[in-house]
């Protein structure tokens, strides 16, 4: 039996990476199993889903888009330059108005990233309040701690390596947290870095 990645079985449904880890995760996909932090799908499992008719597509204005719900422009070609920055080294930011894709963007990024990149989403809405802004000290504390628990929430720290590099990190931080301001969060973060594999 021939085994696929995710990567590769969602180019063969033509829906998101995420689309088809969630299903995995779910059960829904029959054969589906996790080695490390990837899934490993038999070919034919996803052969036959193909083979069964899809709900039509519709026009999202809320949330994040689904290419195989949704109606939108291709994101691949957008993927593809950013990559070339992130390899590169170089920043980039995101800056649209309301409804623009941003987040859609971010999330189609974070899987095609996540093929050669270990990826950890934070979203600063979610995890960290206006309190944790009030000085450089809070903040570092409050971003090393979302930092850690997105990590692990991303399922990255299935990898040995990750997950002692990480246990590290959150352990700096918390040595001698009065002091821990930001140029200590991008030194931890860079050895961190440095750390993977």
């Amino acid at each position: 039996m021939k085994y696929i990645t995710s990567v590769q079985a969602a180019e063969l449904m033509n829906v998101s990476k995420r689309y088809i880890n969630a299903a995995c995760a779910r059960g829904e996909i029959r054969g589906a199993y996790k080695e490390g932090y990837r899934w490993l799908i038999p070919e034919e499992s996803i052969l036959s889903k193909k083979a069964i008719k899809k709900a039509r597509r519709v026009f999202n204005t809320t949330g994040i888009c689904d290419p195989a719900q949704h109606y939108m422009v291709s994101l691949g070609q957008r993927m593809l330059q950013v990559k070339t920055l992130v390899d590169e080294g170089k920043f980039f930011t995101i800056n649209r108005a309301r409804q623009y894709g941003k987040t859609t963007t971010l999330h189609a990024l974070s899987d095609y990233l996540s093929q050669d990149y270990f990826v950890v989403s934070m979203d600063f809405q979610m995890q960290m309040s206006d309190a944790k802004f009030r000085n450089e000290n809070v903040f570092a504390i409050a971003f090393a701690r979302a930092f850690v628990s997105s990590s692990r929430v991303n399922l990255i720290s299935t990898e040995p390596e990750y997950d002692s590099a990480l246990k590290a990190f959150a352990s700096a931080s918390q040595m001698d947290p009065q002091h821990f301001e930001l140029v200590g969060l991008f030194q931890e973060i860079s050895m961190l870095c440095g750390a993977l594999p």
